[in-house]
């Protein structure tokens, strides 16, 4: 998140856009193998009456939320964030 906040700050908006893509496309990957890891394939197939965009504005929503807090934190919570990293390093820097 720091790298995403300096290059943001320092004008690199591209290459912060670019960046925060990427990993928001490795999270997508990791958690499509992981779904595929513990819930397997069916034994047997089911018919469905849900179309296929049917999760797409929940999946929408939340990918705004990522992105959102991704680049912006409210400030009571960077403010817990910045004293336990201080509590952890041992003092103000």
């Amino acid at each position: 998140m720091t790298v995403l906040n300096g290059g943001f700050a320092a004008g690199r908006t591209v290459v912060s856009t670019v960046l925060l893509i990427a990993l928001l496309a490795s999270f997508c990957g990791i958690l499509y193998q992981l779904t595929r890891i513990f819930l397997g394939t069916p034994k047997i197939a089911r018919p469905s009456d849900a179309a296929p965009l049917d999760g797409a504005p929940a999946m929408g929503l939340m990918l705004g939320v990522l992105v959102v807090f991704s680049v912006w934190l409210p400030a009571p919570l960077l403010h817990v964030i910045e004293q336990a990293r201080d509590i952890i390093i041992g003092g103000k820097q």
